[in-house]
């Protein structure tokens, strides 16, 4: 097996030819929430298009063996398995005398002349499937913390996406996010219409010429507080370029601008901090989101390189590994043109396994996803006022006080981390409920809006006793204890009035200003 990871772990398995790719996915909390339809959504991102991809179509049904009951993870391994239905093997045996350059063959057959040459064996990009598989999983875990990723083709053979496809500057022709998801409506990842039908002309040119065309995947993480990740060998960015550099055809990685800072001066390429809505952001995003190794708070952009497809029509020379002479070999079969457009869901997969794994190591980080380094990031919190004080003591912990570390000291390790996943699931959840408080408070502001504009009193009795009727209901249904739910929704429904009759009040003031002047 092959495997990368230290909490969550992923381990390959199988090879391009055998029945089946798949892997074992470890360290994912109990109690995820896993949805199949959003598995086979992601690996059919993965699915070679007509013409512009491999003729094998696989139909990569996703089995999960182990791990998942109910739709919810149950702390055990998750075994992924997805059988090879669609191999051909024919093509494959002059390659063991008549290597192809550019692939793994060579090398791969020098280190144990018994290498399973069909398909690539393990060295194929078929053992990406497993990958897509898992990081469905991972993704689906990452946003119940409010981290996305998500990635486009921002290349193919000559033709590049313009400066609108630079998430580096601060600019409004960047896309956003949401820009950047719309690339699953395009085959080729594009950003665009207009740059689809430009990639996929370059992709069928080479087709055509019997020959291959590499490109760039560019890939964007959002949701990290500012400090998240580790330093040294521990850093982000080491994370992500080892999960990135596994992905076979990958040749390079940058970060922001990369390689382009070597041209820039430091007044340049420094990204300035200022605060946005009470958080302290970057104005710009050179440096793609990580600084000593850690989150700057800003997105995490990086951009992966992928080499053509090594195995084309046309005759090249080689070398006969067991005679050393000299031949040519023209690669037959099935094989895709550009790797890049299948390429894209396999990065976002990548990143994701990598940064779950990194939060998973992270425990005391997971609370930040609530606070974000503690202060100025509550939501709503838009002003430094709602910030605590520095000062203040009172809440945080004694650092000289040993209670923690002797309760971990009485347990052993694998209770210790179990102890640290169920306290980071509290934290997870803790971020829900303040998320949820915030939506419902935004909500009932611009209900008092309506009202004070209509004339509306602010208090409808009716109203409150059906919330509460509802909340009794479904805590009943969902097991909670109705009269704790019951007192809690009364808190909530008291701040909504007083919400709102400020806005009325403030309403009735400036209406007063206007008649009287």
């Amino acid at each position: 097996m092959y495997s990368f990871g230290k909490i969550i772990q992923i381990r390959l398995f199988g090879k391009s030819h055998a029945p089946a790719v798949g892997c074992i996915l470890e360290g994912l909390p109990s109690g995820i929430s896993v949805s199949s339809e959003r598995i086979a959504s992601e690996m059919s991102l993965r699915k070679p298009s007509p013409l512009i991809g491999t003729a094998r179509t696989e139909p990569d049904s996703v089995r999960i063996l182990s791990g998942i009951e109910n739709g919810r993870t149950n702390g055990l391994p998750v075994t992924i398995m997805i059988e090879n239905k669609d191999t051909d093997a024919r093509s494959y045996d002059k390659f063991r005398t008549a290597p192809r350059p550019g692939h793994a063959d060579m090398p791969a057959l020098l280190k144990d002349p018994g290498f399973d040459i069909r398909g690539g064996g393990q060295f194929s990009g078929r053992m990406t499937a497993p990958f897509v598989a898992a990081g469905s999983i991972a993704r689906q875990f990452l946003e119940t913390k409010g981290i996305e990723i998500a990635a486009f083709a921002s290349s193919i053979g000559s033709v590049r996406t313009g400066s609108a496809g630079s998430v580096c500057a601060a600019s409004p022709d960047s896309p956003g996010f949401d820009d950047i998801r719309r690339s699953v409506c395009f085959k080729t990842r594009a950003l665009n219409a207009e740059t689809d039908r430009l990639f996929e002309e370059e992709i069928l040119k080479a087709a055509a010429d019997s020959d291959s065309i590499g490109g760039i995947v560019e890939c964007r993480i959002t949701g990290l507080p500012a400090g998240f990740g580790g330093v040294w060998f521990e850093a982000l960015d080491c994370g992500l370029a080892c999960g990135i550099f596994g992905i076979p055809a990958v040749k390079g990685i940058e970060f922001g601008k990369g390689f382009g800072l070597a041209g820039m001066r430091g007044s340049e390429s420094n990204d300035p901090f200022i605060v946005r809505n009470g958080k302290i952001r970057t104005e710009t995003n050179n440096a793609g989101g990580i600084l000593g190794g850690m989150s700057s708070g800003s997105d995490i952009v990086f951009r992966a390189v992928f080499k053509p497809t090594p195995s084309i029509g046309k005759e090249q020379r080689t070398v006969n590994p067991e005679t050393l002479e000299e031949t040519t070999v023209t690669a037959g079969g099935r094989h895709d043109p550009c790797i890049v457009p299948r390429a894209v869901a396999v990065v976002e997969a990548v990143a994701a396994l990598v940064i779950a794994d990194q939060v998973m190591r992270e425990p005391e980080h997971c609370a930040a996803f609530a606070e974000e380094n503690r202060y100025g990031t509550l939501p709503g919190a838009d002003d430094a006022s709602d910030r605590p004080d520095k000062s203040d003591t009172s809440d945080r912990p004694d650092k000289s006080d040993t209670s923690d570390r002797s309760e971990k000291h009485s347990l052993s390790c694998i209770s210790c981390a179990g102890l640290d996943i169920l306290r980071e699931e509290i934290a997870a959840a803790d971020l829900e409920i303040l998320r949820a408080m915030k939506k419902r408070m935004d909500a009932a502001g611009k209900i008092g809006r309506l009202k004070a504009s209509a004339g509306l009193p602010v208090r409808n009795p009716d109203v409150e006793e059906n919330v509460i009727g509802r909340c009794r209901r479904v805590s009943g249904k969902l097991g909670l204890d109705p009269d704790v739910s019951e007192d809690i929704f009364r808190i909530l429904i008291r701040s909504a009035v007083r919400e709102q009759e400020s806005i009325a009040d403030d309403l009735k003031i400036k209406r007063d200003e206007d008649g009287s002047s």
